[in-house]
């Protein structure tokens, strides 16, 4: 009734503000983009006998969905041991994440790094291999409402991503060009993709070449 022009991220937003009662005349949809030049490209390979490493990075709450990456790396680990997943970040659920670990016997492969600054963030891109970001909307309706900005800037590094078809994320990640894209709470497809990339690593240069991309369009 007062703004007089909205920027939003992407045309999910779009649609839920004209849901209710936003002209659409008054919305335009402004991609968010990221300092390309702060983050290195490389190609991620990764000889068998090495850990692969998997990041993920943000507050601990329901709509992150750090819950289901947990349970997709236990359904993993049986078949591929060799795999360590760094995750940055805290919050109100940190005990819930604790006690997954804890239930799912995964501390020989989990390292809690807490909450960091953007700086130790960029670091962990540039060891890490594979980016995990299954994002849910939660029980009392809170989303990501766009897309997180790390995908972004994931994929300008060359990292395959996983994600969740949510909000905006569809527009962020090109499903099967810069990573993967499951239903939310689909832990089952979620380790099946997993998998894919563990059991397919020849194909992660050409998958981090197509999210460069995307990231610097």
């Amino acid at each position: 009734a007062e703004g007089d022009h909205f920027l939003i991220e992407g045309e999910e937003m779009r649609t839920r503000l004209m849901e209710i009662g936003c002209p659409p005349e008054k919305v335009s949809v402004q991609h968010i983009g990221v300092d390309i030049s702060r983050l290195t490209f490389r190609e991620r390979s990764c000889p068998p006998d090495e850990k692969v490493i998997l990041l993920f990075c943000g507050r601990f709450t329901e709509k992150k969905g750090l819950i289901y990456a947990l349970q997709a790396l236990a359904a993993v680990v049986p078949s591929y041991p060799n795999i360590e997943f760094r995750i940055i970040g805290d919050g109100e659920d940190r005990p819930k994440i604790e006690q997954a670990i804890a239930e799912h016997q995964l501390e020989p492969y989990v390292r809690l790094l807490g909450a960091q600054p953007h700086q130790v963030f960029l670091d962990q891109l540039n060891e890490a291999h594979l980016f995990i970001q299954p994002s849910v909307t939660a029980a009392d309706g809170d989303t990501e409402g766009g897309a997180p900005t790390v995908l972004i800037e994931a994929q300008a590094c060359g990292i395959p991503v996983l994600a969740s078809i949510h909000a905006d994320i569809p527009e962020v990640v090109r499903d099967t060009e810069g990573g993967f894209l499951v239903p939310e709470r689909d832990t089952e497809a979620l380790a099946e993709r997993l998998l894919y990339l563990l059991e397919h690593r020849e194909e992660w240069p050409r998958i981090g070449h197509m999210g460069r991309r995307h990231a610097e369009a």
